[in-house]
């Protein structure tokens, strides 16, 4: 084998090397399964998921441990943060009794909650889908636990 072809085929394992690595640690691609994020997000839309989270804020879309009924992780906006209180009547969200303002919902949706009144345990997040008539989310699940969370959405396509 001639030196240049040793030279290329090294360069091509790094860079697979490098790809595995990203994949791993980096960033990662999702796909979106079911319909709890739209009219953000919609089925089957590819998602680029960030993985190196050093902070969640309020309104990050992120991406769970938690499995959906087909069996992939959750993707869910973050209502709020651990210490934080979250109240939900009639047709709207509250965080620290402050109505929640959510541009990203749809006009057309209906909404009305259960009431429900917590607050979020630190170190855990409460995380509602966009499309909250068809979201299986914090409301049946609970507050999800930062260890849980795999990762931010950066972009979809």
């Amino acid at each position: 084998m001639s030196g240049k072809r040793k030279n290329t085929d090294l360069k091509w394992l790094i860079f697979l090397g490098l790809v595995v690595i990203c994949n791993l640690f980096v960033v990662r691609l999702a796909f979106v399964h079911g319909k709890s994020m739209e009219p953000t997000l919609h089925e089957n839309e590819c998602v680029v998921v960030w993985q190196l989270m050093a902070h969640i804020e309020a309104g990050d879309i992120v991406v769970t441990d938690r499995k959906n009924v087909y069996s992939e992780n959750l993707i869910k906006r973050v209502i709020a943060l651990g210490g934080q209180s979250v109240h939900l009547k009639e047709n709207q969200v509250y965080v620290d009794e402050v109505p929640l303002e959510e541009p990203y919902l749809s006009d057309q949706m209906e909404i009305h909650y259960t009431e429900l009144e917590l607050i979020v345990p630190e170190g855990e997040v409460f995380l509602l889908g966009d499309n909250r008539s068809n979201s299986r989310d914090s409301r049946d699940i609970g507050c999800v636990p930062l260890e849980e969370i795999k990762g931010k959405v950066l972009l979809f396509f």
